[in-house]
């Protein structure tokens, strides 16, 4: 009989690879050599890094989250094109009774405290350009989980290497875009920023959390003006771009006006989605062979990123 078939959602992102750039600058008409910080992407060093984890034995690349649950790197594969895999994870320290859908019957759950479900959550990672798919299953394992794992377990690869550190950076529907374009007036952008998860790339958003921390508050929200209702059209997608993604940076939206009503954008709900269907086994889990098979098809249609390098 032929496998049942399930829609599971991916999330797109772009793997970002950060370093120091040394330019050179006049000051006072003598050129001055200046640092500077840069982006870039280089598939064999993550392949390297996701590898040199991958290596270890499982309870040495397990990471616990306030135990409550954990995650580890449970598959890598790569072909020609491709880096792919999945990570492993479940929650444990509940055990409510079990309750059956068609009688109502309850009985007492047999597993232990210590135990969860297993939860697969796959990735694929397009060598030429970084394009990164992202499956949104399990609501714990997101891109700021997945970016941390990676550099809690490959920090020795890193410090090793020329980059200082990595980023997986959400990326932006068109439909953003071109909602925005209806609107007859863009009053501005907000961002929000968090003191909770500390950023460690963007000294601005580092000053804000700082300053949000010496008067014992946890958030602040910066609304940005625009001075030309339709004229910051252009800009406003990469100035959200530069910013989603970032640690600490919690929500961002975008205010303008239309016929007259307000209307507000939060970008979070324009994140580049799919929604491929998988065949699926007894349990309605995902099939990895069929799911890999599929990503990689959205990875051979969607057109490169546009690097600024």
């Amino acid at each position: 009989m032929a496998n049942k078939t399930k829609q599971f959602s991916f999330t797109a992102f772009q793997f970002d690879l950060h370093y120091i750039k040394q330019t050179n600058k006049l000051r006072l008409g003598k050129k001055v050599k200046n640092d500077e910080y840069a982006i870039t992407w280089d598939f064999q060093f993550v392949y390297r890094l996701l590898k040199t984890i991958f290596d270890e034995e499982p309870l040495a690349r397990k990471m616990n989250v306030k135990d409550e649950w954990f995650t580890l790197l449970d598959d890598l594969q790569q072909d020609e094109k491709y880096i792919y895999g999945k990570f492993k994870s479940a929650a444990y320290g509940t055990k409510a009774n079990l309750i059956h859908a068609d009688t109502l019957e309850s009985r007492e759950n047999p597993k232990d405290k210590r135990e969860g479900e297993e939860m697969y959550t796959h990735f694929l990672i397009r060598k030429e350009d970084g394009f990164m798919l992202l499956q949104s299953t399990d609501v714990r394992m997101g891109r700021s989980k997945v970016q941390t794992y990676l550099e809690k377990f490959g920090s020795e690869t890193i410090s090793a290497s020329k980059y200082t550190d990595l980023n997986i950076c959400s990326l932006v529907s068109s439909n953003l875009l071109e909602d925005i374009k209806k609107l007859d007036k863009v009053k501005s952008t907000i961002i929000e920023i968090s003191t909770k998860e500390k950023s460690d790339e963007n000294e601005f958003i580092q000053e804000l959390q700082e300053e949000t921390d010496s008067i014992y508050g946890t958030h602040v929200l910066l609304e940005f003006k625009a001075r030309y209702a339709r004229e910051g059209l252009g800009k406003m997608i990469p100035f959200i771009q530069k910013y989603k993604g970032q640690k600490g940076v919690t929500a961002i939206k975008v205010v303008g006006e239309q016929s007259g009503s307000d209307r507000t954008f939060n970008v979070d709900s324009y994140s580049e989605r799919y929604r491929p269907a998988i065949k699926v086994d007894t349990n309605n889990s995902p099939i990895s062979d069929d799911l890999y098979d599929k990503i990689k098809k959205i990875g051979d249609d969607r057109d490169l990123l546009k690097r600024g390098e």
